[in-house]
C-alpha cells in the first residue's frame, strides 16, 4: 500500500512537472509565432513601401 502511494504521489510529481514543461513550451511557440508575424508584416510592409516608391518615381 505504501508502496502504490509512493509510485501515484511519484506519478502525479511528474505529470505536473510535464504540464509544466507543456505550458511553458506552448508559451514559447506562442511568442516566437507572434514575433516572426511582427517581422514577417514589418518585412511586407517594407517593401510594399519600396515598391510604391519605385513606381511613383518611374512615372514621375
Amino acid at each position: 500500500m505504501i508502496m502504490a502511494s509512493a509510485l501515484l504521489l511519484m506519478t502525479c510529481a511528474t505529470n505536473k512537472v510535464a504540464l509544466f514543461v507543456l505550458e511553458d513550451e506552448i508559451e514559447w511557440s506562442v511568442l516566437n509565432a507572434r514575433f516572426d508575424t511582427k517581422h514577417t508584416v514589418a518585412a511586407a510592409n517594407k517593401r510594399s513601401k519600396e515598391y510604391q516608391l519605385k513606381r511613383v518615381l518611374q512615372t514621375s
